[in-house]
């Protein structure tokens, strides 16, 4: 910033930036030199009349200083005239950059009945707003779950942190392992800008064991299982190797217990018998 003191008097020139904040701005003015060989670093531009001085200003905006273009004003006071006002204005663009991390966090993998749990943490590292929106695709066995996004799309402005859950449901619970060691069930999720602003693609894969179910579930079909084998066993028993029953004289006994033998009676017994299709003679 080029100063030129046009009065008869000699005069000091201060230099100021109202319009950015203080750790945005350095101002530097020629060094004097006040007692041979001491260096006094001045606060202030001292001129005579009719000199031309110099104050170099540095601009350094902090990383996170958000991507705009910012109407700077200048402004130099004289110490001999406060009235004065040399003002002029500077034309400042901030260029966009964009950096996103995501971090998959797992919360809970391991599950019977209850739905398994993830998380994704989202950090905006650039100094843009950033959209992401999130979708999960199934792989090995992946087609058996549900999958919930919540949400499933995150607005993060600059240097903001937010958090989204992946909820994994088994749809058809009768599908779930009897025996053994449970089964693994693999998805990734994939996060996409859909203002089309540069992403690093990173898929973030996803691991769920649907154990076997509990020993009291299991149960009834043992015992169903045994039932029926016990079943088997005697209906081939009785088929095939059960002796066929035999003909058995259950009551034998006349039919009265008084007869007159003046009267040539003659007397009838009875005779009730088990099976008698089996009589042979």
């Amino acid at each position: 910033v080029h100063a030129y003191n046009r009065s008869d008097r000699v005069d000091r020139f201060r230099l100021f930036c109202p319009d950015l904040p203080e750790d945005w701005v350095t101002i530097n003015y020629p060094q004097g030199f006040r007692t041979p060989g001491l260096a006094v670093v001045e606060t202030q531009l001292d001129l005579n009349p009719d000199m031309e001085g110099v104050i170099l200003l540095t601009l350094t905006p902090p990383a996170k200083a958000l991507a705009q273009t910012m109407l700077v004003t200048l402004q130099i006071k004289s110490e001999n005239n406060p009235k004065l006002k040399l003002l002029d204005v500077l034309y400042l663009q901030i260029e966009p950059f964009y950096e996103v991390t995501t971090r998959f966090r797992t919360l809970v993998s391991r599950i019977q009945q209850q739905p398994g749990l993830y998380s994704i943490q989202t950090t905006n590292q650039g100094n843009t707003e950033r959209t992401l929106d999130f979708q999960v695709v199934g792989l090995e066995g992946g087609n058996l779950c549900e999958y919930t996004l919540r949400p499933n799309s995150l607005t993060l402005a600059p240097q903001q942190t937010l958090v989204s859950e992946v909820i994994v449901q088994p749809k058809n619970p009768w599908k779930q392992p009897l025996f053994g060691g449970g089964r693994v069930i693999q998805f990734e999720v994939i996060a996409t800008d859909p203002n089309k602003k540069p992403l690093v693609e990173n898929p973030m894969q996803g691991l769920l064991m649907w154990e076997a179910r509990p020993w009291w579930q299991i149960l009834p079909f043992i015992l169903l299982l045994i039932g029926s084998f016990i079943g088997l066993i005697w209906l081939a028993w009785w088929l095939f190797i059960h002796p066929p029953a035999q003909p058995k004289v259950l009551r034998f006994a006349t039919e009265n217990t008084a007869y007159e033998a003046s009267n040539g009676d003659t007397v009838s017994v009875g005779f009730e018998i088990s099976n008698p299709g089996r009589i042979q003679q």
